[in-house]
């Protein structure tokens, strides 16, 4: 194949929007059963809706939903059309059957009509920078219980401590700091969910593609919803601090040590050579160290490390 062909090719693909970001449109409406300050009428949809603020590659807003019959509404890129698909985004037919305090959905370009929600107050997150983009609706105000369970440190006489302690939140941001995992073996057992109790298996949790994490420093990932036992992610015996960012459609975790520290500033102790022998901060022995920080002693020399 020629580098003409291919080249066109490529330009070809570019032009029908086939790339791996999703299409941001220049502006985002919520329309239908919609209160805003030049439509309070409740018999009748607002088609002009309220715009959604846009920052990069997010629009964000509080939507107040009313009650017409149904409370309808739809995500659309052109207000005014009374047909409501002017550029509209499909939630797939969404009808919530329960209360919630958050929930993550995924939108598509379609022309298939409206989503239906509760009447009240919500904040609304369109995200594109994700390869489709996504809805986050939550409640005005909303409050979420968000748990750290597993290895904990504090309950080191239990192998697992399933009610674990609780982040703190402001806003969307919930943070947890100075927690101690323990291990009897290589790694600290953990996960982040909503519902604490006997078990990490029952509810909401949050995980990262990647569940083993390798902390000498600040380290963030993505970490979507799942209620599959998928769940479980592990780190190296120490203490950190937590950091839960849900400002956008999708959440991420921060986890940075408690305590940093100094490697370069310790001084071996002694000269001795032999077999080395590692220990955690805690002063466990640790057989087959993986990723983290650790107590290395060789003969009767002495020093912190970092395996990575």
């Amino acid at each position: 194949m020629s580098k003409e062909i291919i080249i066109t090719s490529l330009l070809g693909l570019l032009s029908t929007g086939l790339c791996f970001a999703a299409d941001v449109p220049e502006h985002l409406y919520v329309v239908g059963c919609v209160y805003s300050s030049t439509h309070t009428d409740t018999s009748s949809y607002n088609f002009d809706g309220v715009e959604l603020l846009k920052t990069d590659d997010i629009f964000t807003g509080e939507v107040e939903i009313y009650e017409n019959g149904t409370p309808d509404f739809a995500i659309v890129g052109q207000p005014g059309a009374s047909n409501w698909t002017k550029e509209n985004y499909t939630l797939t037919d969404y009808r919530p059957d329960a209360e919630f305090q958050v929930v993550e959905l995924n939108l598509k370009r379609s022309s298939t009509l409206t989503a239906r929600l509760r009447p009240g107050t919500y904040n609304f997150t369109v995200d594109f920078s994700e390869d489709k983009p996504l809805l986050k609706i939550a409640k005005s105000g909303y409050t979420m219980s968000l748990y750290i369970v597993g290895a904990l440190l504090d309950d080191s006489d239990n192998p697992y401590d399933f009610n674990g302690v609780q982040f703190e939140q402001d806003g969307d941001m919930f943070t947890c700091n100075n927690v101690g995992l323990h291990s009897n073996s290589d790694v600290a057992e953990f996960a982040i969910v909503e519902n604490n109790g006997s078990s990490w298996n029952t509810g909401t949790a949050y995980v990262s593609s990647d569940p083993k994490w390798s902390i000498t420093d600040a380290v963030t990932r993505k970490v979507p919803p799942t209620t599959s036992s998928a769940r479980i992610m592990k780190l190296a015996s120490g203490r950190y601090n937590f950091t839960f960012d849900y400002t956008k459609a999708l959440p991420f975790l921060t986890i940075s040590p408690a305590i940093k520290q100094d490697v370069t500033a310790l001084p071996s102790l002694s000269i001795s050579s032999g077999t080395p022998v590692y220990y955690d901060m805690y002063g466990k022995p640790v057989e087959h160290p993986e990723s983290g920080i650790y107590i290395m002693r060789n003969g009767n020399s002495v020093s912190k490390v970092i395996i990575k």
